[in-house]
């Protein structure tokens, strides 16, 4: 074919626009190029603006003959009257140039076109994963960013809504695009949902869980990295939105547990004996007094001022000072997210709800 359109270019005009269409697009398959390549190049060989819209990936493209890109509205749509063409068989994905003329030379290149988008859609069936592989890999493995974005596609959210990753163990899945990962050493599973979440999807007693902010998809990964940082900051049982922490949370954000836990006071909460001094603070936290946290906690209030007594003699602290316990409070959260992995942190009782932003702070 290459052959005789080469003779007959000699002689025939549009023998030899089509000799053009041949060579130029026979480079980019050569090439490997992406589909806004064979856009580009039919814009600028049939003089019109000519367009892509693939539906799945939510990718629509309109090029000028200059090469600008023009702009496409989310709901827009190609005009019956432009010459258009299927991506690929049996496929909502269109290929199009912005004329009503249907001479051979346009309709030769929009096939080109529309093969050439095929093969590179063939192309990334084969490389794009599905979407809970698509998320696993985000999660596990050091992606590049034009990769990142490629995995991101292949998530197939919707792009006009925000999502929030929760992050929880014990490491089962509860239904949503869902993948493991392992935070210190503790399997825990990275779910996105839609925002806002509901915490009816928290369930069970020994779970606990990490509620990431609410962000586009394109921020998933910081919704993940925050989630991670309130389920270690989190008691069993607990469900523990980012949101909600204020400013404790971002404190937390760089920490590294080995600095976190080299701390004074955190290093002498991790080396006491004192299983139950967690949520013995966190009872006097809520309720501001002895005979309220006994109360809490079920115990008579002698009971919770022996281990008072314990602690304020241990820390030299004076807990009858707001300060003083919200400091010990702060320092026991720090143990926790310090210690995320450890079998004695993983294995504890299911614990009271911390609540300081409830509560005027000193």
């Amino acid at each position: 074919m290459r052959d005789l359109l080469a003779r007959l270019a000699q002689s025939d005009e549009a023998a030899s626009a089509a000799l053009r269409v041949f060579d130029y697009f026979d480079a980019l398959d050569a090439s490997g190029v992406g589909p806004e390549a064979y856009v580009r190049g039919a814009a600028a060989l049939s003089s019109c603006r000519a367009g892509m819209m693939l539906q799945e990936r939510r990718l629509t493209l309109r090029i000028a003959p200059s090469g600008e890109r023009m702009r496409a509205e989310r709901d827009f749509v190609p005009q019956e009257e432009w010459l258009i063409a299927p991506a690929a068989p049996a496929s909502p994905d269109v290929v199009w140039l912005e004329t009503p003329e249907r001479s051979t030379f346009h309709e030769l290149i929009l096939e080109r076109v529309a093969q050439g988008v095929q093969r590179w859609l063939q192309r990334m069936e084969a490389l794009v994963p599905e979407p809970a592989q698509a998320w696993a890999m985000l999660l596990n493995d050091p992606v590049p960013g034009e990769r990142r974005q490629q995995l991101f596609a292949a998530l197939r959210l919707d792009s006009s809504r925000q999502y929030q990753v929760v992050a929880h163990v014990p490491a089962a899945p509860d239904g949503g695009l869902h993948a493991y990962t392992t935070v210190q050493g503790a399997q825990v599973v990275a779910t996105i949902r839609p925002a806002p979440f509901s915490m009816e999807h928290t369930t069970g007693a020994k779970v606990r869980y990490g509620i990431g902010p609410a962000v586009e998809i394109p921020e998933l990964l910081d919704s993940w990295e925050r989630a991670v940082v309130v389920l270690r900051l989190a008691r069993q049982g607990e469900a523990l939105p980012w949101d909600k922490l204020g400013v404790l949370a971002p404190l937390f954000l760089r920490a590294k547990p080995e600095e976190v836990i080299a701390e004074p006071i955190v290093r002498a909460i991790d080396s006491e004996n004192m299983p139950w001094l967690d949520q013995t603070i966190t009872a006097v936290t809520q309720t501001g007094s002895v005979r309220g946290a006994a109360d809490l906690l079920g115990l008579h209030h002698s009971t919770v001022q022996k281990r008072i007594d314990k602690v304020q003699q241990q820390f030299s602290l004076n807990l009858a000072n707001a300060r003083h316990v919200y400091h010990l409070w702060l320092a026991c959260a720090a143990h926790r997210y310090a210690t995320f992995g450890r079998p004695d942190n993983m294995a504890g009782d299911v614990r009271l709800t911390p609540r300081p932003f409830d509560h005027p702070q000193p």
